[in-house]
């Protein structure tokens, strides 16, 4: 929990995927289309936070990297009202918060009155967790940004036929290369370095 100091605003975030164990089954029920056992934890953080800072809803974003976006997102999604969402690399939402309806016909129906102008995803090229997921909440405010490190440490096309010719080492160091690229697109600290050099992502809170 964060508080702007100039403007009051508040920032509740949610951690990402930590502990690997702990968190897949959470991962997969995304991937399902299930509502993540880590929502109702996800809520309680809310509503403590509304507790100790009574007017805090008023003026609270919620963000999330990974798995925490995911769950800011539904987080905010079921909220009376939806609150300003910021999400990095987050799964989509869409298909767990009709599913978490007990009637996947009313699901949609909330979906459609959403007002869900207030969400911003903003996803790493080639992060897979961003697309592989389904669609988000809010999937019309997207923004995609290339981290020009992870590309340069990913293989070509010619670089990966050589390491085919290669035999077994190449195709060993094919999927090295393809796992390292795919941490380094997913990764926090290096969207943060990437986003932190641009000034669309350095305005206040209030941005959004």
């Amino acid at each position: 929990m964060f508080q702007n100091s100039q403007t009051g605003d508040y920032a509740l975030a949610f951690r990402g995927t930590d502990q690997f164990l702990s968190d897949v089954d959470d991962d997969i029920e995304i991937l399902l289309g299930w509502v993540p056992d880590q929502y109702n934890k996800a809520k309680e953080a809310l509503n403590t936070a509304a507790t100790i800072y009574p007017n805090s809803l008023r003026k609270m974003y919620v963000t999330g990297h990974s798995l925490g976006g995911g769950l800011a997102a539904l987080v905010s999604a079921k909220a009376p009202k939806p609150m300003p969402t910021v999400t990095f690399n987050a799964p989509g939402m869409m298909r767990s918060y009709i599913g978490s309806h007990f009637f996947s016909t009313i699901g949609v129906v909330n979906y459609v009155k959403m007002d869900a102008s207030k969400f911003l995803h903003v996803r790493i090229k080639g992060d897979i967790v961003s697309i592989g997921t389904g669609p988000k909440i809010g999937n019309n405010n997207v923004k995609t940004v290339a981290n020009a490190y992870c590309e340069a440490n990913n293989p070509g096309l010619a670089e990966r036929a050589v390491n085919v010719l290669r035999g077994p080492l190449g195709r060993v160091d094919n999927l090295k290369k393809d796992a390292d690229y795919v941490l380094c697109t997913h990764s926090m600290e290096k969207t943060l370095h990437v986003i932190s050099g641009i000034p669309e992502f350095n305005k206040p809170l209030g941005w959004v």
